[in-house]
């Protein structure tokens, strides 16, 4: 069995029986790098398939019910074996073929001057850390611009402080809010109304050494609260909090606040 990594150097992976993964040169046909992965009886064992990760640094083993990742400049018997069944749910058998999707996160939002399409006049950096889509919207003046992230918090950008000259430069967000326990993939400004739609959600796969105590531990100890599944819609109130008494000036607006479901 044979895969290629596409790489500037062309190395290819193959395996069979009774010996370790070797890493080829497939332009002079020479080994570059030898992995050998055990069994439980510490006995050399072939992989059922191959392949290498879309960068190149590690090379994916498919056996019985486990995945054994090595990193391609690590050659010897060091990996990380993952297995594809956790609790009777998973992936059972063999796993014959792997396959990586191209698609890759992007955490950049890039604004052009459509009249000058040759230069970008600002970008903005969100956290993402998901190959999912993650919008962004703008509100009606055109102003303020939104955006979601991975690690669950809304942020907002005022457009008008980008610098005069045009010139690329970083811009960082005026507020930023949590407003999920997930994933903060979607927003959306009503077209007139002070208010803003939230969404959340991703899929979500079971760490292979979690147990079942360490999901009851978890508010134990005092580590930072983590992402949790959720799969919601959330209505934000954007406007003043209350009218303004007559003949004084109305009162700032406050950060978005949750509005009930």
């Amino acid at each position: 069995m044979i895969c290629g990594a596409g790489a500037v150097t062309r190395p290819d992976a193959s395996s069979s029986r009774d010996n370790p993964v070797h890493v080829w040169d497939a332009f002079h046909g020479e080994v570059r790098a030898s992995f050998r992965p055990y069994n439980h009886l510490d006995e050399l064992t072939a992989a059922h398939s191959l392949c290498f990760s879309p960068d190149g640094a590690r090379l994916y083993c498919g056996f019985d019910k486990t995945v054994r990742i090595f990193y391609t400049e690590r050659p010897g018997r060091d990996c990380e074996e993952r297995p594809t069944i956790v609790k009777k749910q998973g992936q059972g058998g063999i796993i014959s073929c792997f396959g990586f999707s191209p698609c890759q996160s992007d955490p950049e939002i890039l604004c052009w001057d459509i009249r000058e399409l040759s230069k970008v006049v600002f970008s903005l950096k969100r956290n993402v850390a998901t190959n999912q889509r993650i919008y962004f919207d703008l509100d009606p003046s055109g102003r303020y611009l939104l955006s979601g992230d991975s690690e669950r918090v809304v942020s907002v950008w005022d457009t008008k402080t980008a610098p005069p000259d045009g010139t690329e430069e970083l811009l960082q967000p005026e507020l930023r809010f949590q407003a999920h326990w997930d994933c903060t993939n979607g927003v959306s400004i009503h077209p007139f109304m002070p208010l803003l739609a939230t969404s959340s959600g991703q899929r979500q796969f079971p760490s292979p050494g979690d147990s079942e105590g360490d999901s009851a531990s978890d508010g134990e100890g005092g580590d930072a609260p983590k992402s949790r599944r959720d799969n919601s819609l959330s209505l934000w109130w954007a406007g003043p909090l209350g009218p303004a008494p007559d003949g004084s000036p109305e009162p700032p607006e406050a950060p978005p606040t949750q509005t009930p479901e």
